[in-house]
């Protein structure tokens, strides 16, 4: 630490970014700050309005077909009770809900 930032003088680098095209970029981290508040309180916003008001979720709400979506939610401990068995296809795992051209 230098004698300047010890005594407050302004030897060391100060807070704000200030000088030529320093105030852009203050304005600019400013702007950006504002931004990512908006959505967060969004984001907080939307999880407590969905909390209190949606829809319950179906089992399977995309209608895919992969092994994970057969079993209920939260999964049993054992989670399957017989070992399913698993063919290698080479498809979609969504083939049966994709629409067809």
């Amino acid at each position: 630490m230098s004698v300047g930032q010890a005594e407050g003088t302004g030897g060391g680098s100060g807070a704000r970014a200030t000088g030529e095209g320093g105030d852009w970029l203050t304005l600019a981290e400013a702007v950006c700050g504002a931004v990512t508040v908006v959505g967060v309180l969004r984001f907080v916003i939307n999880v407590l309005w969905s909390r209190r008001s949606g829809a319950i979720a179906p089992a399977n709400p995309w209608g895919a077909a992969t092994l994970e979506w057969t079993l209920s939610s939260p999964p049993p401990e054992y989670n399957f009770t017989v070992i399913p068995a698993v063919h290698w296809e080479i498809k979609s795992p969504f083939a049966s809900t994709m629409p067809t051209a």
